[in-house]
C-alpha cells in the first residue's frame, strides 16, 4: 500500500447536525482529525482501532456509557452514537480505498 497524496483533501465528513452531547461532537472532531493526518496504512489501522475497535474503541466507550444515563436521555444519545458510528465506518472505508489506489 502506499501513501496518500499531499494533495489530497482532509476527511470532511460531518454530521448534518452536530450532536447535542459534547462527548460525542469531542469524538467526532478528534475521530475527524486522526483519519485527515493518516498518511499511511499503520496509522490508518490504527485510528480504526483507537475508534471503531469492539473492545477498547472510542465509539464503543460511547455506547457502553448509554447504559449509565437516565432514561430519557438514551434514544437521543444512542441515536447519535450510531450515526457516528456509521459515518465514522463510512469516512474510514472511504480512506482505506483512496490510500490503497493510491
Amino acid at each position: 500500500m502506499g501513501r496518500l497524496p499531499k494533495t489530497q483533501p482532509p476527511c470532511s465528513f460531518l454530521l448534518t447536525e452536530p450532536p447535542v452531547n459534547p462527548e460525542i461532537a469531542q469524538v467526532r472532531q478528534e475521530f475527524q482529525q486522526r483519519l485527515a493526518a493518516a498518511r499511511d496504512a499503520a496509522a490508518l489501522e490504527q485510528v480504526r482501532i483507537d475508534f471503531l475497535g469492539r473492545t477498547q474503541g472510542r465509539i464503543q466507550d460511547l455506547m457502553t456509557r448509554l447504559a449509565s444515563l437516565p432514561k430519557e436521555e438514551k434514544p437521543a444519545f444512542g441515536k447519535d452514537v450510531n450515526e457516528l458510528k456509521r459515518e465514522a465506518q463510512a469516512a474510514f472505508d472511504a480512506a482505506k480505498t483512496r490510500l490503497e489506489s493510491a
